[in-house]
């Protein structure tokens, strides 16, 4: 049996204004390159959830502004 071990980055995006933690996930990636797939999604005007929530953390709109339905 072959087992291959992978390191994942368990990582929080955080409002800045509030300190409030807006989202939790996990990567494989490097933390530089995932955060900035999230940013170019929300560029893009991806409606995930992370995206509505990295594009309200760089407009500043207020938290409850920029989460998913």
């Amino acid at each position: 049996m072959n087992v291959t071990a992978v390191m994942v980055n368990i990582y929080a995006l955080i409002d800045p204004r509030t300190g409030e933690i807006r989202y939790v996930g996990k990567t494989v990636k490097r933390l530089r390159t995932r955060l900035r797939e999230h940013h170019r999604s929300a560029q893009k005007g991806r409606l995930t959830y992370v995206a509505k929530v990295v594009a309200g953390i760089t407009a500043g709109r207020p938290p409850g502004e920029n989460q998913a339905a």
